[in-house]
């Protein structure tokens, strides 16, 4: 029962309960989604700004005077996010009660808002938060346009970030991509400086207007940027990067030509494109439940080691310490760990792996295809260090490596 006073927005009196005003309710509705999107309050805020999306108008009920037009505040969208009459629910005192007026929001929805705002709070709280949130959270889509959100997990005291299909993180489907998210951003900033690599090239593609005599100025500022994933970086390539599309061969950035314009401190032609597509041509590798981006050489887009990986390394060190003593033999050991014996055997070996291959597991190095299943299946570990780098290494031969 609707007890009087101004109705949440998405709502109008109906008696002595409420009906939905649908207009409003739309743009309640768009909250919520972009806020499972987005991940974070701030950035959603930053979203409905940018696209002028603003505090519907509405007429106070009491003294009939109008308010809104403006736009959404963080305090606004927290409340909106916390309120239960949007999934038909009064809580007074601890208790729930049924309300009369319809839901806007439907349960799983609600949940799963809940939910991540909990976590939200408790990761500030603990510290456990990155200190700034995914740098392309709400800008990454695949190759058919379907958005990828920015999602976390923690293990122990470790938090892993990744861009997930939404179908995927919503549980609507059991395919999708799943990209560690360190991995991408470094493929996207790496082609964005690539990009003011060649300035007189971006001249011509972005159709900047720069006169004979600032032409070496802005060459110098060109030559100047590095941009990378770190924190101060971060508005830079948000303003540079308006969407990112990932498919099997490649990523897509769109970036507007305004901000390039900006950027490097010159004017653009009225008539020019306003955005420009730039290619990074990075393919997707499956590596466990994860995809990862890799080049066309077999290694990984960022340096990040995989600590399943490292960690059997640790062991096969441990056992073959063990088993060299001559006092137990593989079968007691197996006993003792708790393990098959075919599987000690295949551990051990892997103490006598080349150099460089346990330098590149270590430095994240090594090609995404080299696992824990490829490093101890049977047959897996060949005798010469020079067969084994040119197995497992993405560069395919030893080099210098190892000569």
């Amino acid at each position: 029962m609707w007890m009087g006073g101004t109705p949440p927005l998405g709502y109008r009196p109906d008696g002595r309960s409420l009906a939905i005003v649908e207009d409003h309710a739309a743009v309640i509705r768009d909250i919520f989604a972009r806020y499972l999107d987005l991940g974070n309050v701030r950035l959603l805020g930053q979203a409905l700004a940018r696209e002028r999306i603003r505090v519907p108008l509405r007429t106070m009920t009491s003294s009939g005077r109008a308010f809104g037009g403006v736009a959404f505040t963080r305090g606004q969208l927290y409340a909106i996010l916390k309120r239960p009459a949007y999934i038909g629910e009064i809580h007074h005192r601890g208790s729930v009660h049924t309300a009369l007026h319809p839901p806007i929001i439907d349960p799983d929805t609600w949940d799963r808002v809940q939910t991540l705002l909990k976590s939200n709070t408790v990761g500030a709280r603990r510290g456990s938060r990155a200190a700034s949130p995914s740098l392309l959270a709400g800008k990454v889509v695949d190759a058919a346009g379907q958005p990828l959100v920015a999602v976390h997990a923690t293990k122990g005291t470790t938090r892993y970030r990744y861009y997930v299909s939404r179908s995927l993180q919503t549980g609507e489907s059991t395919t999708g991509m799943r990209i560690p998210a360190r991995e991408l951003e470094v493929a996207v900033t790496t082609r964005l400086t690539a990009l003011f690599a060649d300035p007189l090239a971006l001249i011509g593609s972005c159709w900047l207007d720069v006169p004979a005599n600032q032409v070496s100025a802005m060459m110098a500022r060109c030559g100047e940027l590095r941009l990378s994933p770190s924190a101060g970086h971060r508005s830079v390539v948000q303003a540079l990067v308006e969407r990112v599309q990932i498919d099997h061969d490649h990523i897509e950035i769109t970036c507007p030509v305004a901000a390039i314009a900006e950027l490097l401190q010159v004017a653009r032609d009225s008539d020019g494109p306003a955005t420009i597509a730039i290619r990074s041509a990075v393919t997707l590798s499956r590596s466990g439940s994860a995809m990862r981006l890799v080049h066309s050489d077999g290694a990984a887009v960022a340096a990040i080691p995989n600590p399943a990986l490292v960690r059997l390394l640790l062991r096969a060190r441990r056992w073959w310490t063990i088993l060299r003593t001559g006092e137990v033999d593989t079968k007691t050991l197996a006993r003792q760990e708790g393990v098959n014996p075919a599987y000690i055997t295949r551990v051990v070996r892997l103490a006598f792996l080349a150099p460089a291959i346990v330098d590149a597991i270590i430095t994240g190095r090594a090609s995404v295809a080299v696992d824990v299943a490829a490093l101890t299946a049977t047959g897996a570990i060949v005798p010469r260090w020079a067969d084994q780098v040119a197995m497992m290494l993405p560069w395919g031969s030893l080099n210098r490596e190892i000569r």
